[in-house]
Formats: structure tokens, C-alpha cells, sequence
């Protein structure tokens, strides 16, 4: 990341300084308010066990497959209905249609 960001800021990927000294700022020098990069270090070594396994496509298929068994079926509307409920603590409100 340091590499990339080095990158920006020297002009080796042109256009971007302004850029890079931002991400330097708020990304690189512990001021991170977001925690952005606070498991980047985590998504390295998955990122490593993603790419071993997808070079074994039978590996790679079998565990697709395993992984869309076990999901559910996406609805939006149930999703945001969902937050309002469990998250943001909102009461359902009923709209007549005839008004809306």
C-alpha cells in the first residue's frame, strides 16, 4: 500500500499528487479515523488462500457451489425493512395508498 501511495506522491503514476498526499495523511500516519487499512494486513494473507484455491478449479467450483447452497434469496426490500427494524430502531409506518 505504502509502495502505491509512494507512487502517486512521486509522480510515478502521474496526475494523482495532490491524491497520494491525502491517502498519505489520512491513511498512513496513523490518523486514520475510518480504520480503512485496519485489516489490510488480514485481506493479504486471505487474498494469498483465494488465489491458491482458484487455481484449482475443481476446489474453486466445489466451494462456489457450497457457497450459493448457503445463501438465502436477496430481497431489498425485506433487507431495508430488516435495518429500519434491527439497526436503526424505526417503527413501521403504514402509507394509504390512495394518498401516497
Amino acid at each position: 500500500m505504502k509502495k502505491t501511495v509512494d507512487a502517486l506522491i512521486d509522480g510515478t503514476i502521474p496526475c494523482c499528487v495532490s491524491e497520494g498526499r491525502a491517502l498519505d495523511d489520512d491513511f498512513l500516519k496513523d490518523n486514520e479515523e475510518f480504520l480503512v487499512l485496519a485489516d489490510f494486513e488480514a485481506y493479504l494473507k486471505v487474498q494469498k488462500l483465494v488465489e491458491k484455491v482458484w487455481a484449482n478449479k475443481q476446489q474453486w467450483a466445489q466451494m462456489s457451489l457450497v457457497n450459493i447452497a448457503h445463501s438465502e434469496r436477496f430481497n431489498a426490500d425485506k433487507t431495508i425493512e430488516r435495518y429500519a427494524s434491527e439497526i436503526w430502531h424505526l417503527d413501521k409506518v403504514e402509507v394509504d395508498a390512495g394518498k401516497a
